[in-house]
């Protein structure tokens, strides 16, 4: 349970959200958990809901919980594909990612990471980039050939996600991964 007092609580939620005996239940039941939050490339081109969000997660993280973000970008890799004139095709879902397109996808994520992350730090909850070039802590393999540069994760490297946890920050979770070649997929 946190240890959190019923004025801090008073303090940290916002005037229109859960009240303090609603929040303690929600405490009580999830402090030891970890919180993991998938969010798609198209909260970033809506200024106000990542805004709401990134409000949300920073007092979650000021509740005490383990927050992980995690990350996509389909919209911005899109419209980057589409300024650049370069065509994707997508087989069930999924993008054919040439290796052309990955430096795109690549480029894409990592700058989306990086804004997430500033994002938090801006109102002073401790986040890490977490990207194919910083602090890369998925391992994939080939999901077929027809796809390219698409991946399924094999490995998950907890060691790093560990420390950071520990260290009370929130790790911002690029969909990328590397292979055993070092290879981003």
């Amino acid at each position: 349970m946190s240890t959190l007092k019923e004025e801090d609580l008073i303090s940290i939620l916002p005037k229109d959200g859960p009240t303090v005996e609603e929040t303690i239940k929600y405490l009580e039941k999830y402090t030891e958990d970890f919180i993991v939050i998938k969010m798609g490339g198209s909260v970033l081109s809506n200024k106000n809901l990542f805004d709401n969000l990134i409000q949300d997660i920073v007092i979650l993280k000021k509740l005490g919980l383990s927050i992980f973000l995690i990350h996509g970008g389909g919209s911005k890799i899109s419209k980057k594909l589409d300024d650049l004139n370069i065509k994707s095709d997508f087989i069930n879902g999924l993008r054919v990612t040439d290796d052309k397109i990955i430096d795109i996808v690549e480029d894409v994520l990592v700058q989306f990471n990086k804004e997430i992350v500033n994002a938090l730090k801006n109102k002073s909850c401790g986040a890490k980039e977490i990207t194919s070039k910083e602090n890369n802590v998925i391992v994939v393999k080939p999901e077929n050939n027809t796809l390219g540069f698409v991946g399924k994760p094999s490995k998950i490297n907890t060691d790093i996600l560990t420390k950071i946890i520990k260290d009370k920050e929130v790790p911002v979770i690029a969909s990328l991964g590397l292979d055993q070649n070092d290879q981003t997929f």
